[in-house]
């Protein structure tokens, strides 16, 4: 028993996807302590009020970010799966039209927030035109950089990835000391080192190509990506647009601060499950590709939940004890939000689906994803709303989160049982 473990463990250490695994976690580690150091300086000086108020300009920028279109989801799809095929040509066709459109809709963007960032200047609004400015490499990084990081599908390109994305972290230290001189400034500076891991990205990216733009090979790109994106949209970006205009709304900025505190907490927690299924999906996609194999490709997303799991089990519960113990004598202006990180933590498995989802997505059965999709963000709104109404405060987007996310795994994970069952008696039509 113990030569099989020590023999399977041994295969993992030289496998290509294990090493690519622990170099995404090793930067993700590195950029989680980093983050937070930072977290518990900058929530040390910086109040909810600032941090609420800094927080809304991203408000109209995540809602802007539909116009990508899911040009980056299609690569995210059709890359690997014409690599897994042995169409380079055509890989390459597709990362052409994706970059010149990244451009197309960066460069505008951009100039606005600009423009908004000077006029705010010009009125005396110093943080106001620090806030637009945050805006410009929020975009730069979201749009451009998720762009860049979807023709990143290899073993050895993740690890490229990894030593890129090192570079936010280390330059977000040079903030921690301005945050005792001027902490919104330092908030600003903090916000903006990505641009840093986004150009080493950009440097490094495994496939050059020039400017080439072709409407009719556009239109397909979009067909397929504009379903995959809109699922991803509904319940990532654009919820969270929405949930930060409730809160705002209902609650005010002070609550609006407290909430983006505690999703930070989260969004630190989640590099672990992330960097996990970042490796796995290109290679689900491309084994579905290879093999059109239902039932292979999603044993091959169990490997990525039970890596997943293992990680959280130990995670979680230190996480959860320093929010509860140590966060109220640590960081007593945020004590109050202690209760919505708690709840946020418990989520964090369900995150693990991101793996079995691209199953779904290598089969074309967008229609499952997007429904899945569209339900977790309606009952996430929804509890959010009736938490408003009934008096719970902060704590009810949290609940949404936590129940929108448990029916999106199981819808998911129903249909994908019942698919495999089909493959198994053959009922499948290709």
């Amino acid at each position: 028993m113990n030569k099989r473990l020590n023999k399977n463990l041994n295969s993992y250490k030289k496998s290509n996807t294990f090493q690519a695994i622990i170099a995404l976690l090793g930067t993700n580690v590195f950029g989680s302590i980093i983050g937070v150091v930072g977290a518990l300086i900058q929530a040390r000086f910086v109040t909810p009020d600032d941090l609420g108020f800094f927080r809304q300009f991203g408000i109209l920028s995540s809602y802007l970010f539909f116009f990508h279109l899911g040009i980056f989801h299609a690569i995210e799809k059709m890359y690997p799966y014409y690599l897994g095929q042995g169409k380079r040509d055509k890989a390459k066709q597709v990362v052409e039209i994706a970059n010149a459109w990244m451009l197309i809709v960066c460069i505008p963007l951009c100039l606005v927030f600009l423009i908004l960032a000077l006029n705010s200047f010009f009125r005396g609004s110093w943080k106001s035109g620090l806030g637009w400015i945050s805006q410009v490499v929020a975009v730069l990084s979201t749009l451009y950089g998720g762009f860049i990081k979807a023709t990143y599908r290899s073993g050895q390109d993740f690890k490229s990835m990894a030593k890129s994305q090192i570079y936010g972290p280390f330059i977000s230290l040079f903030a921690l000391p301005i945050f005792w001189i001027q902490p919104y400034f330092a908030l600003f500076i903090k916000n903006i080192s990505p641009i840093f891991s986004i150009w080493k990205l950009y440097k490094k990216r495994p496939i050059k190509v020039k400017w080439r733009f072709n409407f009719k090979e556009w239109i397909l790109l979009v067909k397929q990506g504009l379903p995959r994106f809109s699922a991803s949209y509904i319940t990532t970006t654009g919820l969270d647009a929405i949930r930060a205009t409730l809160i705002l709304k209902f609650l005010g900025v002070e609550q609006l601060g407290l909430w983006s505190f505690s999703w930070m907490v989260l969004s630190m927690a989640l590099q672990v499950p992330q960097a996990i299924t970042a490796v796995y999906i290109p290679k689900i996609i491309s084994l579905y590709g290879e093999s059109s194999s239902i039932i292979e490709s999603f044993n091959l997303s169990k490997k990525a939940i039970k890596i997943g799991f293992y990680s959280l089990s130990i995670i979680i519960p230190i996480a959860v004890f320093g929010t509860i113990i140590i966060l109220p004598k640590l960081l007593p202006m945020y004590s109050s939000a202690k209760q919505v990180i708690v709840v946020l933590l418990l989520c964090l498995p369900l995150k693990l689906i991101e793996a079995p989802i691209n199953v779904l997505n290598a089969m074309n059965k967008l229609i499952w994803i997007n429904i899945s999709a569209i339900i977790n963000s309606a009952v996430q709104i929804i509890t959010t709303l009736l938490g408003f109404y009934y008096g719970f405060g902060l704590i009810s987007p949290a609940l949404g989160y936590f129940l929108g996310n448990s029916i999106r795994v199981l819808i998911v994970i129903i249909f994908i049982l019942y698919e495999c069952n089909q493959e198994k008696r053959g009922l499948i039509n290709e």
